[in-house]
């Protein structure tokens, strides 16, 4: 399922270590870092309880609950990327591959155009409803060939492309009031709060625990068709939930978010190199990974160009390329 896997791998407790350190380290740069700087010895008071108002403000009002949102979308994106990977047997799936951020961005655009009058409060419910659909649309499509993995990648791809014509025509149709839509399917973290932090966690609270439980279904579907049966797995089913729970997690994502790319691709590929075809490490490891990859992204476009602003989707997007380039080249070294 992969360009090539690591033939002596780390233990898996010492990944789990390491990763929680790292993220460790980034929250707290992430929270001290920005255009007012606040030092370490600040930052530490604020978090366990005291330090200067002015610095608990700007930690406990805007940085922190962006941290928790960036962290928790993250491990979103990654663990979504793990069942949609184990779905159609594809290491390089992501929700995209079943129309869900494109489907999001239509359902977004569609309020604007349809309703430009209404409140900011409905973009999130928009995208969920768009993300559900496109995918419902795929699945459908795909349900006379037994959700058949070839067939969902080719469907999914078709389904994507459809959104896209659709979001570019909606764009052109809405003009200016496309603003904060384009904002949006940029990918960003920008001005998320202690609302937009709970309403995240509670759909991932119940859906993140879902993806763990079903992991033992997700590694025999890695096997094939033919053995998956023999082993007595309902196929299709294990399919269906499979990619039911990695759809519900993705539009989650995307509804707080927006369309943020690459980190639900990368996170899960690169554990796969480190543990192998093992969906319940996957699942806990790739959600570090990704609220990781999140909150790096997230330093970086703010730092870069300070005080203004990248949105965290366009990092992510400059941070992935180089690593499927860097697949590329050992898919066709290890061919040779």
């Amino acid at each position: 399922m992969s360009a090539g896997v690591l033939h002596k791998r780390p233990p898996y407790p010492l990944l789990l270590a390491a990763m929680i350190v790292l993220i460790l380290l980034a929250s707290v740069i992430g929270i001290s870092a920005g255009s007012l700087r606040i030092p370490l010895r600040d930052t530490l008071a604020v978090l366990s309880g005291g330090g200067e108002a002015m610095y608990r403000n700007i930690i406990l009002d805007m940085r922190l609950p962006r941290l928790l949102v960036s962290l928790l979308a993250g491990a979103g994106l990654a663990v979504a990327g793990v069942m949609l990977q184990s779905t159609v047997r594809n290491p390089l799936a992501d929700a995209s591959v079943v129309g869900v951020t494109s489907g999001a961005g239509v359902g977004a655009l569609l309020l604007i155009v349809l309703f430009p009058a209404a409140s900011g409060g409905w973009l999130p419910a928009a995208a969920i409803v768009g993300a559900v659909g496109a995918a419902a649309v795929v699945g459908v499509l795909s349900w006379r060939k037994g959700l058949e993995t070839s067939t969902l990648t080719l469907v999914g791809i078709a389904v994507s492309a459809a959104c896209a014509a659709a979001i570019q025509f909606l764009v052109i149709r809405s003009g200016m009031w496309a603003a904060p839509a384009l904002a949006w399917l940029a990918g960003t973290v920008y001005a998320r709060g202690w609302s937009d932090l709970i309403r995240l966690a509670a759909l991932l609270i119940v859906l993140l625990p879902a993806a763990w439980l079903i992991g033992r279904r997700a590694d025999l579907l890695g096997f094939g068709d033919a053995v998956s049966q023999g082993l007595g797995l309902a196929l299709t089913r294990a399919r269906l939930l499979t990619a039911l729970i990695g759809v519900l997690i993705a539009a989650a994502v995307v509804q707080a978010v927006g369309t943020v790319g690459f980190v639900g691709l990368l996170a899960p590929h690169a554990v796969r190199l480190l543990t192998g075809h093992h969906t319940r490490r996957a699942v806990v490891l790739s959600a570090l990974l990704g609220g990781l990859l999140m909150v790096i992204s997230d330093i970086v476009g703010r730092l870069l160009i300070a005080p203004k602003e990248i949105p965290v989707g366009l990092v992510a997007a400059v941070i992935g390329t180089p690593y499927l380039l860097f697949l590329m080249f050992r898919s066709n070294r290890l061919r040779k």
